[in-house]
């Protein structure tokens, strides 16, 4: 939060109002981690823009392609449900290794189980943690659940048969040192977007937002738009999405994308 004055920004101060402390989606160090302060900005944007930027629940996220799990540890850290889904093995057992070791530094209540969902062919191991920030909220079952997942993100589905999600926000591979898979094979960029989005549609309830946030140099935001659009997802009219581009290193320039999965307009 900043207030602008002549022409700059000086920083506001925030109360600490998490839900869990805020060192959660800070602690676990590795190359390519996007920014904690930039994922909660996705999350709570995509949030203020869906149709359930009043609800009095706890709202789903998911990260579709979660890596060591930033956005999901952002999400539990604001008091939402979870769930992240990732094809590398090495990354999901992180991630989940960090997760446990974490509650169990910080004494919070919680339980672990290990678990898989059916896929056609073959299981989808799953993680699941279920916790509360406190005792007390723990014992009368007001608890959070975080999931995480080993599995191509064209299974999405499997892992939303009780309900879907509120938000989605992914970081999609940049191109310059990981790229996404088709099966085996590496995939490029636009066909990867063109294959999952109206999967991850297919998952996101009506009214719910997803934000996408990609290297521009490798991905065109043009293309990004075109196969939102192509799935069936309606981009907001207000210029300030058109804004969003910034340099984060010589090969990288990121871009941001909002967009909703009803006719619901902005709220801004």
């Amino acid at each position: 939060m900043a207030e602008k004055t002549n022409g700059l920004l000086r920083p506001l101060p925030v109360p600490d109002s998490g839900y869990l402390p805020e060192d959660l989606p800070e602690v676990l160090k590795y190359k390519g981690k996007t920014s904690a302060s930039f994922t909660r900005m996705m999350i709570n944007t995509a949030s203020s823009l869906s149709g359930f930027r009043h609800s009095e629940t706890p709202l789903i996220f998911f990260d579709p392609v979660c890596g060591k799990g930033t956005g999901c540890f952002c999400a539990a850290e604001a008091g939402m449900n979870a769930v992240g889904l990732d094809l590398d093995k090495k990354d999901i057992r992180e991630a989940s290794d960090y997760f446990s070791r974490y509650l169990k530094l910080h004494k919070l209540k919680h339980e672990q189980h290990d678990r898989s969902e059916t896929v056609s062919r073959h299981s989808l191991p799953l993680t699941e943690f279920i916790f509360a920030d406190t005792k007390e909220h723990f014992r009368s079952g007001d608890t959070r659940f975080l999931r995480f997942s080993c599995g191509d993100t064209m299974e999405s589905p499997v892992l939303f048969r009780k309900g879907k999600a509120h938000i989605i926000a992914a970081d999609l591979p940049y191109g310059v040192q990981h790229a996404p898979q088709s099966g085996s094979r590496p995939d490029s960029l636009q066909h990867f977007l063109s294959r999952v989005l109206p999967v991850w549609k297919s998952v996101l309830a009506p009214g719910g937002v997803i934000a996408l946030s990609f290297n521009t140099l490798t991905l065109p935001s043009a293309d990004v738009r075109e196969a939102l659009t192509h799935a069936g997802f309606k981009l907001p009219d207000n210029d300030i999405f058109l804004g969003l581009k910034h340099d984060v290193e010589q090969a990288v320039v990121r871009d941001l994308i909002f967009a909703f999965n009803s006719e619901e307009e902005s709220v801004i």
